[in-house]
């Protein structure tokens, strides 16, 4: 998912910190230099200037991700001294699935397709998608699996949480766990 800056309805000049309304004036007066020197060759008929000097590139258009925007959030929110709560990590989700289904993290990310290994794998994706802003490629790759698995993990979770409520109650549990936070003797070794 894409996002346009000026598509937040909570970005106004009164609320940017400096630094982002100094980044927003400097990009403001390129623009206004490139719309002038292109209305000079336009007026002398030079399009594009042979051997004068040469106009700057325009701006790059550059794809904002939720992860991108989650991130400037997160970064405004500090410089402006608000806490705002962390995500929890990949590996902890991981962690905290495989001791409830009692298994192991290498277990839950080997090749193995067994069914006692499927359902807490599945869950752990699907929470990781609930979570956190990942994508599906990048919830695959943290489950070494590919972005479709993904996709059909979602679908099945989210149709037996319709349907099963005992698994709907487990489910709201370990998500429950996840946000409470790291116990700091249960902490997983990777980062991710």
């Amino acid at each position: 998912m894409s996002f346009a800056l000026q598509s937040s309805p909570d970005f106004t000049p009164s609320t940017a910190p400096p630094l982002a309304l100094s980044l927003h004036r400097a990009h403001i007066a390129r623009r206004a230099l490139w719309a002038k020197q292109a209305r000079e060759c336009v007026a002398r008929k030079m399009l594009p200037p042979a051997k004068a000097v040469r106009l700057p590139d325009p701006p790059k258009l550059i794809e904002i991700t939720s992860a991108d925007f989650a991130d400037a959030h997160r970064i405004i929110d500090e410089l402006s001294g608000r806490r705002i709560p962390s995500l929890p990590k990949t590996a902890w989700i991981q962690h905290v699935v495989a001791m409830d289904y009692e298994i192991t993290v290498g277990d839950m990310l080997s090749n193995r397709r067994t069914a006692f290994l499927m359902e807490p794998r599945m869950v752990a994706e699907w929470l990781t998608r609930e979570l956190r802003p990942d994508s599906y490629p990048t919830i695959g790759r943290k489950f070494n699996r590919d972005h479709t698995s993904i996709i059909s993990a979602m679908h099945k979770i989210t149709k037996r949480l319709a349907a099963d409520p005992a698994f709907s109650a487990r489910v709201e549990r370990l998500k429950r766990d996840i946000k409470a936070g790291p116990d700091p003797i249960l902490l997983p070794t990777t980062n991710s």
